[in-house]
Protein backbone atom coordinates (compact mmCIF):
# COMPACT_ATOMS: atom_id res chain seq x y z
CA UNK A 1 0.00 0.00 0.00
CA UNK A 2 1.13 3.84 -0.83
CA UNK A 3 0.23 6.43 1.67
CA UNK A 4 0.01 9.56 0.28
CA UNK A 5 -1.17 13.23 2.47
CA UNK A 6 -3.37 15.12 0.16
CA UNK A 7 -5.01 18.67 1.21
CA UNK A 8 -8.51 19.50 0.27
CA UNK A 9 -8.48 20.04 -3.45
CA UNK A 10 -5.59 18.13 -4.28
CA UNK A 11 -4.88 15.10 -6.42
CA UNK A 12 -3.45 11.78 -7.23
CA UNK A 13 -3.27 10.60 -10.80
CA UNK A 14 -3.09 6.51 -11.24
CA UNK A 15 -2.39 5.94 -14.76
CA UNK A 16 -5.33 7.53 -16.35
CA UNK A 17 -7.52 8.33 -13.60
CA UNK A 18 -7.07 11.23 -11.32
CA UNK A 19 -8.17 10.99 -7.67
CA UNK A 20 -8.95 14.64 -6.28
CA UNK A 21 -10.18 15.39 -2.31
CA UNK A 22 -13.38 16.90 -2.03
CA UNK A 23 -13.89 17.25 1.37
CA UNK A 24 -13.10 15.31 4.64
CA UNK A 25 -13.94 15.01 8.25
CA UNK A 26 -12.50 12.79 10.84
CA UNK A 27 -14.68 9.59 9.90
CA UNK A 28 -15.08 9.98 5.74
CA UNK A 29 -13.51 11.33 2.99
CA UNK A 30 -15.34 12.48 -0.50
CA UNK A 31 -12.83 11.82 -3.32
CA UNK A 32 -13.60 12.84 -6.85
CA UNK A 33 -13.16 10.61 -9.92
CA UNK A 34 -11.92 12.19 -13.00
CA UNK A 35 -9.90 10.45 -16.38
CA UNK A 36 -6.93 12.89 -17.49
CA UNK A 37 -9.18 13.60 -20.52
CA UNK A 38 -10.85 15.56 -18.26
CA UNK A 39 -14.08 13.18 -18.24
CA UNK A 40 -15.79 13.01 -14.56
CA UNK A 41 -16.53 9.70 -13.62
CA UNK A 42 -17.96 9.79 -10.05
CA UNK A 43 -17.52 10.88 -6.48
CA UNK A 44 -16.62 8.14 -3.94
CA UNK A 45 -16.69 8.06 -0.42
CA UNK A 46 -14.05 6.75 1.59
CA UNK A 47 -14.94 5.43 5.41
CA UNK A 48 -11.91 5.78 8.14
CA UNK A 49 -10.21 2.32 7.77
CA UNK A 50 -11.98 0.95 5.31
CA UNK A 51 -11.06 -0.06 1.57
CA UNK A 52 -13.23 1.14 -1.67
CA UNK A 53 -12.98 -0.11 -4.78
CA UNK A 54 -12.15 2.93 -7.23
CA UNK A 55 -11.59 1.05 -10.06
CA UNK A 56 -11.17 -3.25 -10.96
CA UNK A 57 -7.84 -2.57 -9.76
CA UNK A 58 -6.94 0.25 -7.96
CA UNK A 59 -8.69 0.74 -3.79
CA UNK A 60 -8.39 3.58 -1.89
CA UNK A 61 -8.57 3.35 2.19
CA UNK A 62 -8.34 6.50 4.43
CA UNK A 63 -5.68 6.17 6.88
CA UNK A 64 -6.05 9.41 8.86
CA UNK A 65 -7.44 12.85 9.00
CA UNK A 66 -5.59 15.85 10.54
CA UNK A 67 -7.14 19.24 10.09
CA UNK A 68 -5.55 20.43 7.06
CA UNK A 69 -5.04 17.23 5.17
CA UNK A 70 -5.94 13.32 4.95
CA UNK A 71 -3.61 10.42 4.59
CA UNK A 72 -5.29 8.17 1.84
CA UNK A 73 -4.18 4.58 1.11
CA UNK A 74 -3.41 2.89 -2.06
CA UNK A 75 -3.64 -1.03 -3.14
CA UNK A 76 -2.71 -0.86 -6.71
CA UNK A 77 -0.90 -3.92 -9.13
CA UNK A 78 2.79 -3.06 -9.52
CA UNK A 79 2.97 -1.98 -12.98
CA UNK A 80 0.71 1.05 -12.33
CA UNK A 81 2.04 4.45 -12.22
CA UNK A 82 1.09 6.68 -9.66
CA UNK A 83 2.11 10.66 -8.92
CA UNK A 84 0.60 13.65 -7.18
CA UNK A 85 -1.07 15.56 -9.15
CA UNK A 86 1.68 18.79 -9.01
CA UNK A 87 4.52 16.79 -10.68
CA UNK A 88 2.60 14.88 -12.88
CA UNK A 89 2.82 15.79 -16.59
CA UNK A 90 0.37 15.64 -18.94
CA UNK A 91 2.33 15.90 -22.27
CA UNK A 92 4.92 12.93 -21.44
CA UNK A 93 2.43 11.35 -19.27
CA UNK A 94 4.76 11.70 -16.33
Amino acid sequence: MLILSRKLGESVVINDLIITVDSFTADHSVLSLMRTNCEFLQKVTAPFHKTVEITDHVRAVMIQAEPHRVRLGFHLPPDYSIARWEVWDPQKGW
